[in-house]
């Protein structure tokens, strides 16, 4: 390919991508101005798509694009730190900037009209010839069900002969034998339509295949331009780049890809002078190998030979954001885990290529939305990070099960068994109902309880388990029923729902019934927060203040914590939580930090220089992302400290459960 035309290629993909990050961010700012109770998840979202925009507009060498998003992710993160507060004016100045970003996008080529986004695939004639040719065959299933709605009102017509005796038994026998002959007929027909959408679908998948090549293109330019900026010298390598991928797939995993290859140039790969003291060559190596696997998947191993991760660094950030404490012990399994969480980084400073720990977080968003999995080798030697994904958007498959009354539909790729377990194997640990399948001991939950819902529960024995696998643990659902598998067409919930917890939306059965479609992932955390819920016989004992000035987040912690098994009161500011203390008995007390009256750090203090109440345990949830508000927050005696930007329901109930 001519140098001229990559470029011209290249610069219409980033277009397209820039204008989807663009259009984001605005109905972020909309949302800002709309919906205060959720900014600071409004704000992490903007955040992420500047960030993302960046690294595109990095790879086309689009500087003036590059530098505004940089200028625009250092406002969002004092955002997040409670450094700016949020205003008319900051709203309109923020929209006015992404406006401007806009106007710096290269212009589309030849007549395309302004603003219109056209999209085109090159496919190869035989491919399309062959879809044409299926295309035809459908014609004659349609003048096939032409004759069948002739046969039906021949046949209703003899049951509507008039007469009565003999004449009406010579016609219910004639019509009955009309009806059986139609009836294999029918079933011939579903076979030859079945068969004949089955192969339509796969020729047409077979048509949006693209080789990942056409997607790498960009990669080996990028990172010499980072390099270069580094000062380092890095040699990218590219294998498997003819296997084939479904083409919605590389258009969305492009950006993770980047993401990676960003943090191993910057964090991985280091400066000639330290490699050689390493004994190691002076130029440094990144890795990409495909290979296709079973089942129809691809991995994507994006690997380099750089010093690894800094276990030490990561833990340090894990601690400042309150996702573990400084006691907790890091193994392999955690340090792969911690890495993917928002705002965790080992670079000791934010730079304009990384650093501000969103890169590996995005990745792992995006590998799971296109129903794939991401791990993490940390140890030894360099970095490998592997992407499994499924080589087409197939036809979605899902298990129906019933529960509480009701049907839900479990996505049969997130499924690692269906099992029925007898109820006199099924043992209490922990407070957690377990039993072993296969080998494996498997933790126990009611789908019923982990969704929130009332409804009947099955006394059958066997229980019927749902198992589901994340990251080596199993988590087992017990339902009513489970009524088998089936291909099902999932529709979003739309804009105004598009994060409803343990739901990714809905489908319509064959019987016209509208039926939930659950959220593999968001089950299996909503069951681990579970896991560490105090034992009922616990629960009366456990009461927790909540203090919060913001009636949303008093809501949303007081609704957490409750939904946790615990018994909770709450207080709108430092002076009204040393009341509720003097009157009553409290076994922890969660406190936001910015308040009126007396902050969250005046409240730390004054407990713990009450001789009644100095062993009481404070936990401290906040936005002020610094490390000026931790240390403050340590010396007031607070025992943890949790930053709303990374915070989670898990997180919150697990932190409880472990100070109570």
């Amino acid at each position: 390919m001519e140098e001229g035309d990559f470029l011209s290629r290249l610069t219409a993909t980033f277009r397209v991508e820039a204008f989807e990050h663009v259009e984001a961010m605005s109905s972020c700012v909309t949302a800002l101005r709309d919906t205060p109770g959720m900014r600071e998840e409004i704000v992490e979202r903007i955040y992420r798509e500047a960030h993302s925009l960046k690294g595109a507009a990095r790879a086309v060498n689009m500087t003036q694009i590059e530098h505004a998003c940089q200028s625009l992710e250092d406002l969002f993160s004092q955002m997040k730190s409670g450094k700016i507060k949020v205003s008319p004016e900051l709203l309109l100045g923020i929209q006015e900037a992404v406006d401007d970003i806009v106007g710096l996008l290269p212009k589309p080529q030849g007549a395309e009209p302004a603003g219109v986004e056209s999209e085109t695939v090159r496919v190869d004639v035989r491919k399309l010839g062959t879809v044409m040719r299926r295309a035809e065959e459908l014609l004659f299933p349609r003048l096939a069900e032409q004759q069948r709605l002739k046969d039906l009102d021949e046949m209703l017509g003899m049951l509507r002969l008039p007469g009565k005796g003999a004449d009406l038994t010579l016609a219910m026998k004639a019509a009955e034998s009309r009806m059986s002959a139609f009836r294999k007929i029918a079933e011939q027909d579903l076979l030859s339509f079945s068969a004949l959408i089955e192969a339509l679908l796969s020729d047409a998948r077979e048509m949006l295949m693209m080789p990942f090549s056409s997607v790498s293109d960009a990669f080996p330019r990028f990172v010499r331009e980072i390099s270069k900026e580094l000062g380092k010298k890095i040699d990218l390598e590219i294998r498997g780049g003819e296997i084939e991928i479904d083409r919605r797939i590389l258009e969305e995993i492009k950006e993770p890809l980047i993401h990676l290859l960003r943090n191993a140039a910057d964090h991985g790969i280091e400066i000639p002078e330290e490699r050689i003291a390493r004994m190691k060559p002076p130029q440094g190596r990144i890795m990409i190998a495909l290979s296709q696997k079973e089942g129809g998947k691809v991995e994507i191993a994006v690997s380099d030979d750089g010093a690894g991760i800094d276990v030490e660094k990561v833990k340090a950030s894990g601690i400042r954001l309150g996702f573990l404490s400084p006691e907790e012990k890091v193994g392999p399994g955690e340090m792969a885990s911690l890495l993917f969480k928002s705002g965790v980084t080992a670079s000791p400073s934010v730079t304009d290529i990384s650093g501000r720990g969103l890169g590996l977080a995005i990745v792992k968003e995006k590998t799971e939305k296109l129903g794939g999995n991401i791990e993490v080798d940390p140890g030894g030697s360099g970095m490998v990070f592997r992407l499994v994904l499924p080589l087409t958007l197939a036809t979605f498959r899902g298990v129906l099960v019933r529960a509480g009354g009701r049907l839900f539909v479990i996505p049969s790729a997130s499924i690692a068994k269906a099992a029925r377990v007898e109820r006199r194997e099924i043992r209490l640990v922990e407070n957690v109902e377990s039993a072993e399948i296969e080998g494996k001991a498997v933790a126990l939950f009611s789908l019923v309880a982990v969704l929130g819902i009332a409804g009947p529960q099955s006394k059958a024995d066997p229980v019927k388990v749902i198992v589901l696998g994340r990251e080596g643990a199993h988590f087992g659902f017990k339902v009513d029923e489970i009524l088998g598998e089936q291909e099902v067409l999932v529709k979003t919930l739309g804009p105004q729902l598009v994060r409803v917890r343990n739901v990714a939306g809905a489908c319509l059965l064959g019987t016209g019934e509208i039926v939930p479609v659950l959220n593999a992932s968001d089950l299996m955390k909503s069951a681990s927060a579970r896991s560490v819920t105090p034992s009922l016989e616990e629960e009366k004992f456990k009461a927790i203040l909540v203090v919060e000035d913001s009636i949303t987040s008093r809501t949303l912690l007081k609704g957490i914590l409750e939904s946790a098994g615990y018994r909770v009161d709450t207080a709108v500011d430092g002076v009204d939580a040393l009341n509720h203390l003097k009157k009553g008995s409290f076994d922890l007390v969660v406190s936001d930090v910015d308040m009126p009256r007396m902050n969250g750090f005046e409240l730390t203090a004054r407990i713990r220089a009450d001789e009644n109440l100095s062993s009481l345990p404070v936990v401290l949830v906040t936005a002020l992302d610094s490390r000026e508000h931790r240390e403050r927050g340590i010396e007031a005696g607070a025992n943890a400290y949790i930053v709303k930007g990374g915070f989670d329901r898990g997180n919150l109930v697990e932190t409880v459960g472990r100070l109570i």
